[in-house]
């Protein structure tokens, strides 16, 4: 019998683009989420929502009659306003 021919491929010829391969187990960064308290995540959320990304909360659905949906997704944009955490100065205010 013939001996099969081995094929090792180096990291430098590997097809997958260089610096897209994963670093951190994905059960590691699952955990560490998963280890959050629900005031770290609603921080984590906002802090999103005010640097303009999109930013979805889950939130009880209020349609009692919808069994099968306990929760739904809303967009934080209709929930949050980011005018209202925008503070004004005005000079021309006189306090008496």
């Amino acid at each position: 019998m013939v001996k099969k021919k081995t094929v090792i491929i180096k990291a430098s010829k590997d097809p997958r683009p260089e610096g897209k391969r994963p670093n951190i187990s994905r059960w590691a960064k699952k955990a560490q989420r998963k280890d959050r308290t629900k005031l770290e995540r609603v921080n984590a959320q906002f802090s999103a929502f005010m640097k303009g990304k999109n930013v979805v909360l889950v939130v009880p659905n209020p349609n009692p009659h919808e069994t099968n949906k306990p929760f739904v997704r809303i967009n934080a944009k209709d929930v949050w306003s980011r005018n209202k955490y925008i503070v004004k100065q005005n000079s021309q205010i006189s306090y008496k």
